[in-house]
């Protein structure tokens, strides 16, 4: 199937970038409409891009040749101007191919029926079944669900057993000091990518953690907590220091002048005793009384309320010692990070998600799905204590910011240094360097890892990613059935990697004249590149 002559990608952010990129590389010719003020439209693109810095009103996309163009891919960060871009296109160009990008978690599914003729993706959506894994499971760079089961590409460092069932797609050739291994009966040289069902897949290693350091309390708390003692005291010493007074004064027994200066304290008035015929010193320190324990009680019930209204609030924000363990840390309750802790908790994972200031609908969805929530900065080690970071078997940082994501990280890693940690980091060079240099274990895109899907528009196959392993560049693609293996592999082009089927699963290496049936899907594996490394 030759691939569509030219497209138009309407971008704001770093996925229209990607989009463009893998279009562009598949020899298309691409016309980008960047949001004005967007980083998309800030950035140099290559000259070989037609680009306008305008929103998508219809004679702009006419000028960027939308009734010439194969397909439409509305991209942007902004739900509305995609829909509207989309609606606009297809009235002035009916037979135009439609992919919209859409972050509203319900309102995607209802245009999808609503649309059956356009491909209505999110990003989060895409993205987060791998987060989700590479928390719990080393090596992942893949991940893709087909019904119940899930179909995983991970990488199996040097000597490592390859779990049986699995199928090894590539082997990197061993650096230095290296030597060839064999596992399962499979050659090893170095580093190899294996392919799986994601079952039975091996968790980190559990790290002993020493006593958990307690979160330290904000200046205003530790100020309220002093005042409140010195309250308390000075109540104290004014209640027993009067009654001492009056108790010699007044002639009175130890327990009746509590009584009696406890009644002026609570200004609830001289039934029993009374000033009126006493002296005038006495009187004197019973005015003094009065006021002062009108002043010191007035100031303990203050403090007291406070405190108590404090700590609902702290409760409500989740600022308390979560008592969990074995759990991961979301850093970042966006769309992805709802995500990837909903996909966690489907897992039978506990979740504590950590955000500075989380949108109420992403709050209660989250909450609904029994993630609990601290409201903070992940970058404070405040907010990680309080999300149990010593006792969590991973961390995963997925603001939309490099630098914030990476800093957490670092942060997390002092507190609790031998915790796997996931960074979503958008450049695939700058990840590769951080993994080295940090010893992070996983860093991800989100955009790479949905680009390829958003750039699937060929009939009959969707593209669902695409991969850099060894320095050689992995393509996943399915192909609906019916029909035979080898009769499908020659429409499509690349290399049978499984069949799935709702009935039976995966089967990996399917034979050329194994019949794909109607429901099942035929998931091919191209390489491209020269490298050391090499397909299996």
């Amino acid at each position: 199937m030759p691939a569509p002559r030219h497209v138009v990608v309407i971008g704001s952010d770093r996925v229209g970038f990607r989009v463009a990129e893998r279009f562009a590389g598949d020899g298309c010719s691409v016309s980008v409409v960047a949001l004005p003020g967007s980083w998309l439209a800030e950035t140099p693109l290559p000259a070989s891009w037609s680009l306008f810095r305008a929103r998508p009103e219809e004679h702009v996309l006419l000028e960027a040749g939308l009734r010439g163009a194969t397909a439409l891919l509305a991209v942007s960060e902004v739900d509305e101007v995609n829909l509207g871009a989309a609606l606009a296109a297809r009235e002035a160009s009916p037979g135009v191919r439609l992919v919209i990008r859409q972050f509203n978690i319900r309102l995607a599914p209802l245009l999808a029926q609503h649309l059956p003729d356009a491909d209505v993706l999110s990003l989060s959506a895409l993205a987060a079944p791998t987060f989700a894994l590479s928390a719990l499971t080393p090596g992942v760079l893949y991940s893709h669900s087909f019904g119940d089961e899930t179909l995983v590409l991970r990488e199996v460092p040097h000597g490592q057993p390859v779990p049986a069932g699995a199928r090894v797609v590539a082997i990197e050739t061993p650096g230095p000091g290296e030597s060839p291994a064999a596992a399962d009966g499979v050659h090893i040289e170095g580093r190899c990518l294996v392919a799986s069902d994601g079952r039975d897949l091996q968790p980190y290693p559990r790290t002993e953690a020493g006593p958990p350091p307690e979160a330290p309390l904000p200046a205003e708390d530790r100020e309220s907590g002093r005042l409140l003692v010195l309250t308390v005291a000075a109540l104290g010493a004014l209640l027993f220091g009067e009654s001492a007074f009056f108790a010699w004064r007044l002639g009175l027994s130890p327990l009746d002048a509590v009584y009696f200066v406890s009644t002026i304290l609570t200004t609830v008035g001289f039934g029993d005793y009374s000033l009126r015929d006493s002296d005038p010193l006495s009187k004197v320190v019973g005015i003094v009384t009065m006021f002062g324990g009108l002043f010191l009680t007035a100031l303990l019930v203050g403090l007291l309320t406070s405190r108590l209204m404090a700590r609902r609030e702290a409760r409500r924000r989740g600022h308390f010692r979560q008592g969990l363990s074995g759990h991961v840390v979301v850093c970042g309750l966006g769309t992805l990070g709802l995500r990837i802790a909903e996909d966690l908790r489907r897992r039978g994972v506990d979740v504590v998600a950590i955000d500075p200031g989380p949108r109420p609908r992403l709050l209660d969805l989250a909450r609904g799905a029994g993630v609990q929530v601290v409201e903070g900065d992940g970058t404070e080690e405040r907010a990680l204590l309080f999300a149990g970071l010593p006792g969590a078997r991973a961390l995963v940082a997925a603001t939309d910011r490099d630098h914030l994501n990476l800093e957490i990280a670092l942060v997390a890693r002092s507190l609790s240094p031998g915790i796997p940690l996931t960074v979503r980091l958008f450049d695939a060079g700058l990840g590769r360097r951080v993994r080295k240099t940090f010893g992070i274990q996983s860093t991800l895109s989100s955009a790479a890892l949905a680009a390829g899907r958003f750039a699937s528009i060929a009939p009959g196959r969707t593209r669902l990613a695409e991969l850099d392993f060894g320095g050689r560049e992995i393509e996943l693609v399915t192909v609906p059935g019916p029909g035979a293996v080898e009769a499908l592999v020659a429409a499509a082009g690349g290399r049978p990697l499984a069949v799935w089927g709702p009935i039976c699963g995966f089967g990996f290496d399917p034979p050329g004249d194994r019949e794909v049936g109607p429901d099942d899907v035929l998931v091919l594996l191209r390489m491209a590149g020269s490298s050391s490394t090499r397909a299996l």
